[in-house]
């Protein structure tokens, strides 16, 4: 079994994706996402829009109807998101905020305003600051929060102790973080020592290192596809 500890609308999407190659998933969110007392400014004093999730987008485009700018996305999801959402001049950067910043460094000549970056309220890049540094304006806007869960769910605790859950990927260092410390509340650390942790990046695995984990492993993509071809590999479906 495999348990996903992403917000629940990201959960949803990526169980589903496991549960039709054959993988048994647990949903157990460990974030959920809300959004920050924000009034969208306005759209014409910028060259671009930036996302680099997911969730910046669906919250953003909750509160602005304009999809006249053109927007750049980290990772594949994000710009997949984007389209679903109305924009139809989308550009796709590699999965990380460095990617994307590089990216954007290309395109500061275009025109003289800057690029608007909605994100959230935890950022594992200073995008604007590096940016700034090579000549390139950006504002940022902080859409949203991921708020910590403040308990594990029963199902969730009794899959652990019965030793089901074989493999838990890590989208962001906060969420590790919520579930160490909800796994250590509930004394389930012990559980870990049959089970894989997968990162999504270098950053996400220094929060798991303290843990008695079996394994783990980073994923060679920093996305969900990495995620998954790395489950894919370590876990196959004749496995469960």
């Amino acid at each position: 079994m495999i348990l996903i500890t992403r917000p629940y609308d990201q959960a949803i999407s990526f169980a589903e994706r496991l549960e039709a190659a054959g993988y048994e998933v647990l949903i157990e969110p460990m974030l959920t996402i809300k959004a920050t007392d924000f009034t969208p400014p306005d759209l014409h004093d910028y060259q671009a829009l930036v996302f680099t999730s997911v969730n910046a987008v669906r919250t953003f485009a909750r509160h602005s109807s304009q999809r006249h700018l053109p927007v750049y996305c980290a990772g594949e999801k994000t710009a997949q998101e984007a389209k679903r959402e109305g924009y139809d001049r989308v550009y796709t950067g590699e999965g990380t905020g460095r990617a994307l910043a590089d990216m954007l460094e290309a395109q500061k000549q275009l025109q003289n305003r800057p690029f608007l970056h909605v994100r959230g309220e935890d950022s594992a890049f200073a995008m604007e600051a590096w940016l700034a540094q090579r000549g390139v304006a950006m504002h940022t806007l902080v859409a949203y929060q991921a708020q910590k869960a403040r308990d594990l769910g029963d199902v969730c605790a009794e899959a652990l102790r019965s030793g089901k859950i074989k493999v838990i990927p890590f989208f962001s260092r906060r969420t590790a973080e919520s579930f160490l410390a909800l796994t250590r509340q509930n004394a389930l650390w012990s559980t870990f020592v049959g089970i894989k942790a997968l990162s999504i990046s270098a950053r996400v695995v220094e929060s798991l290192r303290e843990a008695p984990w079996s394994e783990v492993l980073i994923a060679k993509n920093s996305d969900e596809n990495g995620i998954f071809e790395l489950i894919r590999h370590v876990y196959p479906r004749s496995g469960k």
